[in-house]
């Protein structure tokens, strides 16, 4: 049986039926990971007992702790009912939402991959802001951040949409003007509306709250892995299931972006990978990255 602090912050090369057998009882944090879908003709594609694996993760979580697993097709529609029966409660369904597609060839090309938030209790998904221009960029609509600016242009015509403007930014004050409407009806009375340039000027400094479907660019460039994944968006997901100095496991760690998500964002991690070409990518990606997230 390992001792969890001597395995903080390591990658294991080994097979994960194995070690997460070492691992003891909840010792972990919150699991992420994107196991073989049993789609692709590659060695990734490795077959493994995943009822063992997924009942070793239940046993390694703490109690109200989070699972996410990426996954596809029927495969992952599988794996869902498995892990409701181990004991895990389904959050949430996702979607990392792409630019390009990964099989063009296809009558229906997917631009898309899935992936599913679990809990081990009932412990409520973080809360999290995402930056409003990085977002509108990556969603490739500059006209949306365009007509933002337009309308706190235009609040600021208006003599008390300007106090109010000035109220928000001077002391966070958000001046009301009256219940919410749609339509021109009243919605709620109890639902206040404020004005709208105060609302963009918020979602300009505060950023959106982060949703289900996640727009971020498939980065190729440094493309190690043939199901790598960004290391903004395994960011994003670990602050919506994780604290600081959390410990996050992924026992199919890849070339290691889960890894690195988790040091970007002040999160130890443990790592389990089978192939030692991809191990040695792995621990190589850390080591370069490592000194850049130092100043996160």
């Amino acid at each position: 049986m390992y001792n969890i602090d001597d395995i903080k912050n390591t990658v294991i090369h080994g097979d994960s039926e194995a070690e997460l057998k070492k691992i003891p009882d909840e010792s972990i944090d919150c699991v992420i990971i994107d196991p073989p879908y049993n789609l692709l003709k590659h060695k990734l594609d490795r077959a493994f007992n995943r009822e063992l694996i997924y009942k070793e993760l239940y046993r390694v979580l703490k109690n109200n702790s989070f699972l996410v697993v990426f996954g596809s097709g029927l495969q992952l529609c599988k794996d869902i009912v498995m892990l409701n029966k181990i004991g895990f409660n389904v959050k949430e369904e996702c979607i990392w939402a792409k630019n390009s597609t990964t099989n063009f060839m296809s009558n229906l090309p997917r631009r898309h991959e899935s992936f599913y938030i679990l809990s081990k209790g009932n412990k409520p998904i973080n809360k999290c802001y995402i930056d409003y221009f990085e977002n509108c960029v990556n969603e490739k609509k500059i006209e949306k951040l365009f007509n933002t600016y337009k309308r706190i242009q235009s609040g600021l015509k208006n003599k008390e949409e300007l106090e109010a403007i000035k109220k928000y930014i001077e002391d966070g004050i958000i001046e009301y003007n009256g219940s919410a409407r749609k339509n021109g009806i009243i919605a709620n009375s109890s639902v206040k509306h404020t004005y709208r340039s105060v609302d963009c000027i918020r979602l300009l400094i505060r950023g959106f709250v982060e949703n289900t479907c996640m727009f971020i660019n498939k980065n190729s460039i440094d493309k190690e892995h043939e199901t790598q994944k960004p290391i903004e968006l395994m960011s994003r997901i670990i602050k919506l299931v994780s604290n600081e100095d959390d410990i996050i496991l992924d026992c199919f760690a890849g070339s290691g972006s889960t890894l690195l998500g988790a040091i970007k964002n002040n999160r130890n991690y443990i790592g389990i990978e089978i192939d030692k070409e991809y191990y040695d990518i792995c621990c190589d990606r850390i080591k370069e990255k490592q000194g850049l997230f130092a100043g996160v």
